[in-house]
């Protein structure tokens, strides 16, 4: 392992930034994950009323 990592895990400081940086990092990965499903939801609700209306 490099020792500037090997620094980083050793302080306390730099440990807990690492975990907080890990959990942003899934929360915006659940984020961008669940507006793709939203954004597809809203696209399959605006084509069926766009249909509805023709």
């Amino acid at each position: 392992m490099p020792p500037i990592i090997r620094q980083l895990l050793e302080n306390q400081q730099a440990a807990t930034l690492i975990e907080y940086s890990l959990i942003v990092a899934l929360i915006a990965t659940a984020a961008v994950s669940g507006m793709s499903t939203v954004g597809a939801s809203i696209r399959n609700l605006m084509t069926t009323v766009t249909g509805a209306m023709n």
